[in-house]
């Protein structure tokens, strides 16, 4: 059964008035290797304004796919970078069995690049049209790019646009080894060159994910999974404001520095990804809006429901197992807002069970902040909306 679902969200760089990156303690991938030696030739950057970031086909963003390093670079030409990796999770269960599917991207990936073919298999993936295009004001869109689901004209000053999918179930051991989705998802990256100051730092992504599958899934929840590793990896927080739908990371402490190393010295910066527009699911007497514009009465646009938060080598905020069907269940509690074994989380400031991780605000000080769990540390975070 062919289900559409459309997620559209940005990304953008706020600079603090208050390259050489050490990305510590990740996890192990053992023998996967999550970047395949051709995908640098198929990727493409999205460098139009203040920010240059990588899309790859196969479901990361912010990755360098030479090196399989930091991809998002701020400011461009800088040397200096703000995130190590990032990617889509989407975990659900199927309708009548209840199986557990997941397809996700962060240290390593389920999905390829490429279509899903009408009879359910994914098509090659070496075809040279499966690769991420990028197109600038005022270019012509090919026919191959249009064939795939890319609009006919150029969103913003510049445009990238890809499709992949996790229908190989040979990729399903990279990361909670579970059967399939059959998602064939269609990724548009679009940018503004520099109309004003807050445009000049943003990038807009809108996903459209189609169950090309064989079975309905059920109680699906949809996250993006950022590792922000701004400069020195070893000194952020990251934190969320639930009322505007964001998931950010800022350094933790004064300067970002290490040692003998300063990247971003005094001036580093905060990294957001905001919930412009979620799924649509219903609700009676209230509206929705399609991408499209249309709108739908007795729908509503999910927000960001839940908000997690990973450190490395820390004892309850550790990242879901690589390579192991435990290690979907975790990210599927993650995602609906709780810990890893199922349990709610609670505000320590507050006492009460809440779904966000750190909602506090750490320009006042107030309400519970990172600072209140550890030290700054290598974080990481998960926004997430769903069912």
């Amino acid at each position: 059964m062919r289900q559409r679902i459309q997620f559209w969200i940005s990304i953008f760089i706020i600079l603090l008035c208050n390259g050489n990156l050490i990305a510590t303690q990740k996890p192990n991938l053992g023998q996967v290797k999550r970047i395949t030696d051709d995908m640098a030739s198929r990727s493409a950057k999205i460098d139009v304004n203040h920010i240059s970031m990588w899309v790859l086909p196969n479901g990361l963003f912010a990755t360098d796919p030479a090196t399989g390093h930091s991809g998002l670079e701020y400011l461009k030409d800088s040397g200096k970078y703000a995130v190590y990796t990032a990617g889509p999770w989407i975990v659900g269960v199927t309708k009548d069995t209840r199986e557990l599917r997941a397809a996700a991207a962060d240290y390593a990936t389920d999905f390829q690049p490429g279509v899903i073919l009408e009879d359910g298999a994914p098509d090659d993936p070496s075809k040279t049209q499966y690769k991420v295009y990028q197109f600038n004001k005022g270019d012509l869109i090919p026919q191959e790019a249009i064939n795939q689901g890319c609009p006919a004209e150029i969103i913003g000053d510049q445009m990238l646009f890809c499709v992949f999918n996790d229908a190989n179930p040979v990729n399903h051991m990279a990361v909670w080894q579970t059967m399939p989705v059959g998602l064939e998802i269609r990724l548009l990256v679009w940018a503004y060159a520099a109309p004003t100051e807050a445009l000049a730092n943003t990038i807009f992504m809108r996903y459209e994910m189609i169950n090309k599958g064989s079975v309905d899934i059920d109680s699906v929840y949809i996250g993006f999974f950022f590792d922000h590793d701004i400069g020195e990896a070893i000194d952020d927080y990251v934190g969320c404001d639930p009322e505007l739908n964001l998931g950010y990371g800022y350094n933790g402490d004064a300067t970002d520095d290490y040692q003998d190393r300063v990247i971003y010295g005094d001036r580093p910066p905060c990294i957001g990804c905001d919930l412009l527009k979620g799924p649509m699911v219903p609700q009676n007497g209230s509206s929705a809006r399609r991408m499209n514009g249309t709108i739908v009465t007795d729908h509503r646009n999910l927000g960001m429901t839940a908000f997690f938060k990973y450190v490395a080598a820390h004892y309850i905020w550790y990242d879901p197992s690589l390579q192991s069907a435990e290690g979907g269940v975790e990210a599927y509690n993650n995602l609906k807002g709780l810990s890893w074994n199922g349990t709610p989380m609670v505000d320590p400031v507050t006492g009460l069970t809440t779904p966000f991780v750190n909602p506090g605000d750490p320009v006042s000080g107030t309400g519970w902040l990172a600072s209140h769990d550890r030290p700054p540390g290598d974080n990481r975070c998960l926004l997430s909306s769903g069912p």
